[in-house]
């Protein structure tokens, strides 16, 4: 995101450039919103078919912009946002779809902190039970969860 917009990494921070007239901002907004687009398509099409596309984390969870921007003619795979629950929803757990269309629309905020905590506790306790195994790392970037076990002691 960053190299694409010259701004910063953070969303945020290229949605408000953007909206400031920053026209590599807007391209990089443009590149993510159709990559995301291109992974629900390619999704769609390895499972026949979507019931319920779920928006969470920091973009999905939090930017009605973003949202509307990946559905925008969707329709043909049952996706339609209603606009007045998607600029409503920010922070909320919500059905924004609009009735009649085949696809669920739901934001679920994420809560990562929440999921680090149990899968750290997970690995501690497994780890308790085997002697072996001393050492692991946990690792939370923005919007993902990277979760590394170290097996054995190399010494």
């Amino acid at each position: 995101m960053k190299g694409l917009s010259g701004v910063l990494s953070d969303y945020r921070a290229v949605e408000e450039a953007a909206g400031n007239g920053n026209r590599r901002a807007q391209t990089a907004l443009n590149v993510y919103h159709y990559r995301v687009k291109k992974y629900i398509g390619a999704y769609a099409a390895a499972m026949g078919g979507i019931d319920v596309l779920v928006f969470t984390g920091g973009v999905g969870g939090n930017s009605f912009g973003a949202r509307r921007e990946i559905c925008d003619n969707m329709e043909f795979l049952g996706i339609r946002l209603s606009a007045e629950l998607n600029e409503k929803a920010n922070g909320s757990e919500i059905l924004i779809h609009e009735k009649g269309f085949n696809v669920k629309v739901a934001i679920i905020p994420a809560n990562e902190e929440l999921v680090i905590a149990r899968e750290v506790v997970e690995l501690a306790n497994w780890k308790s039970n085997n002697k072996s195994s001393k050492r692991f790392v946990v690792y939370s970037g923005f919007a993902f969860l990277f979760l590394i076990a170290k097996f054995f002691n190399y010494g």
